[in-house]
């Protein structure tokens, strides 16, 4: 999904309708900004569905202090928080900002599923079907994934989303002699 860049406080009241964000503030003139920015970066290409802001501290001052005041989470930057459903439900700053902290916060947050795999109906809180391969602990690569009767491709496995009521079939591969 692409990233939102927020220039003005209109822009984060549209980001934050989504049903969960991920807002990154940074200063471009800060080392430890940098270093949080190369963990954000690789957070979006880890998890290419989320949805995810970005503001830049220097160039938009008056938007990165003002949201701080209307979410309620004091200004720090670098700075990673994460909403869900419009509210606050989790954020951290400076060396916290890590790939791992950012994907199991992202992955925490997700909305619970009720599916059906391979005909067991179950709740999961996931989001794509990656994050499903992920949650039961298949290996990408050994996994075949069929949605509500249509086989997924593995390249689409992160795009593709689960919705309440989905019908998943997965067979996992392995070798032997």
């Amino acid at each position: 999904m692409p990233e939102q860049v927020l220039h003005a406080l209109e822009d984060y009241e549209r980001a934050i309708a989504a049903p969960r964000l991920l807002l990154f503030k940074h200063s471009p003139v800060c080392p430890v900004s940098a270093a949080a920015l190369a963990e954000y970066r690789a957070f979006v290409a880890a998890e290419p569905a989320a949805t995810t802001a970005f503001v830049d501290v220097i160039a938009d001052r008056p938007t990165a202090r003002g949201l701080a005041e209307r979410c309620g989470v004091g200004h720090e930057s670098p700075q990673a928080i994460l909403f869900a459903n419009g509210r606050p439900v989790w954020h951290t700053s400076h060396a916290a900002i890590t790939l791992a902290a950012l994907v199991a916060a992202w992955r925490a947050a997700a909305p619970t599923r009720r599916i059906h795999i391979n005909g067991e109906l179950r709740e999961l809180a996931v989001t794509t079907v990656a994050d499903l391969v992920a949650a039961l602990g298949c290996k990408p690569a050994q996994v075949a994934v069929e949605r509500n009767q249509v086989l997924v491709r593995r390249a689409d496995h992160a795009s593709t989303p689960v919705a309440d009521g989905d019908r998943f079939e997965v067979v996992t591969f392995f070798g032997g002699g």
